[in-house]
C-alpha cells in the first residue's frame, strides 16, 4: 500500500510500510535504527485499527503544528 522513510539529525532512520496481507487485514512494518543494526517491528491490523491509527497520527501532526 505505502512506504515512507526518513532520517533524523542524529542519524537514526525510520522506514514504514503497510501492505494488505489478506482482505481487510494489513501488516504495518516499522524499521528503525542506525547503520547496520536496524530493528523491525511488525503489527497486524484490521481496517478499523489501521483507520484509527491514521486518525491518531493526523491528530498528532495537527497538534505539532500549533
Amino acid at each position: 500500500m505505502g512506504t515512507a522513510s526518513g532520517a533524523s539529525d542524529v542519524g537514526t532512520t525510520c522506514r514504514t510500510a503497510v501492505t494488505e496481507v489478506w482482505p481487510g487485514e494489513f501488516e504495518l512494518r516499522i524499521e528503525t535504527g542506525r547503520g547496520d543494526t536496524p530493528t523491525t517491528t511488525v503489527h497486524t491490523l484490521d481496517a478499523a485499527q489501521l483507520d484509527a491509527l491514521g486518525d491518531h497520527i493526523g491528530d498528532a501532526l495537527r497538534d505539532a503544528d500549533r
